[in-house]
């Protein structure tokens, strides 16, 4: 009974305090600002942006090819200013302005007009996909108004050819690639699911809540209710009087890191990269870890400055050496061992892992 009874009182007044509710408000408005405002990438690539001048049979079967692609998302645009703008706000990756579907000749100006950015690294292969879907599109009937100016055929082989191409385009393997493996070869550095922006958020989000626990923790032990200071430490059960308050504070803890994780995901959508039992099982052990971090600087009476002003030195190290911004192993000196001294870096680990 006497540890429950210290529990009760320690979650009570826990839940209670004025700076817990800070500090607990405090990083709920971090999270959900964080993650509206830091860039979270897209599952289905960059966006691309098409115009089409002229609206044709020829044009409609351009937009349906580049529709059905699946590789980047095309977005089609009936105003060149609404298209060109969003470029230059990053909102589409490049874009193409297709002036006239069917060119009079072979040897006529280009009729596709790329619009792109220094940013725009992969201008070159969208290049190739916009001109494949291009020449798909028109391929039969430029052979057909080829054929037709030379004299190589008559309108009354045309039927003929376009049964030729249809069944060579549904049919037909010659733009197959043949595949063919030379052995099997370990892939160093291949991607993980530690790479992208939302490890970057996951880090920040561990090292900004344990920074904040030692500032509550700080300033709580200074306010802290004697009576209850008092039962913890003239108790003659040392184990409850050292478990209770912890987990009474870790308790308290994991509930505002699933709220805050939960709304983070929210924002997230159907982006988020790690599952809800990763998730969990990390932010349980933070608690933990925080909940005994914090009875620990309760209890410090010298020294408290000190530490808060360590505390931004702290944030910063556990974000960089975390692995979300760079890999530490790459830095000289035995400087990338510091990453053992992370919990963002063993956050993002078991997140990855599980």
């Amino acid at each position: 009974m006497f540890f429950f009874t210290l529990f009760r009182l320690k979650l009570k007044q826990q839940l209670r305090s004025p700076v817990f509710l800070t500090f607990s408000v405090f990083f709920t408005a971090f999270v959900l600002g964080m993650a509206l405002l830091l860039p979270v990438p897209s599952s289905n690539g960059p966006q691309i942006g098409v115009l089409f001048e002229k609206q044709d049979a020829l044009s409609q079967k351009m937009q349906t090819l580049l529709s059905e692609n699946e590789d980047y998302p095309f977005v089609f645009y009936s105003d060149l200013s609404s298209m060109t703008e969003d470029v230059l706000l990053g909102r589409l990756h490049c874009a193409y302005g297709i002036r006239d579907a069917v060119p009079a000749s072979l040897s006529q100006e280009r009729c596709i007009d790329g619009y792109y950015t220094d940013g725009s690294y992969l201008r070159g292969l969208t290049d190739e996909i916009v001109l494949s879907c291009f020449l798909d599109a028109t391929s039969l009937y430029i052979s057909e108004n080829y054929a037709l100016k030379s004299g190589v055929a008559q309108p009354s082989d045309f039927p003929q050819m376009e049964s030729y191409f249809r069944q060579l385009s549904k049919n037909g393997d010659l733009m197959k690639i043949n595949l063919i493996p030379v052995g099997n070869v370990p892939v160093h550095d291949a991607p993980s699911p530690s790479a992208g922006t939302q490890p970057l958020l996951y880090a920040v989000f561990i090292s900004v809540f344990l920074s904040l626990s030692v500032v509550c923790a700080l300033l709580q032990g200074r306010k802290e209710s004697e009576s209850l200071r008092f039962l913890s430490l003239t108790g003659k059960r040392k184990f409850s009087c050292a478990f209770a308050p912890a987990l009474a504070i870790g308790l308290a803890n994991i509930g505002v890191l699933l709220a805050c994780d939960l709304l983070l995901n929210l924002c997230l959508g159907a982006q988020s990269l790690y599952s809800f039992h990763a998730r969990l099982t990390m932010l349980s052990l933070l608690g933990a870890a925080s909940s005994l971090l914090m009875v620990f600087l309760s209890r410090i009476r010298t020294g408290s400055l000190a530490i808060m002003a360590l505390t931004p030195l702290f944030l910063l190290c556990n974000i960089c050496f975390s692995g979300a911004v760079f890999n530490p192993d790459y830095l000289p000196w035995g400087l990338g061992m510091l990453k053992y001294l992370c919990p963002g870096w063993y956050g993002i680990k078991i997140l990855g892992a599980l």
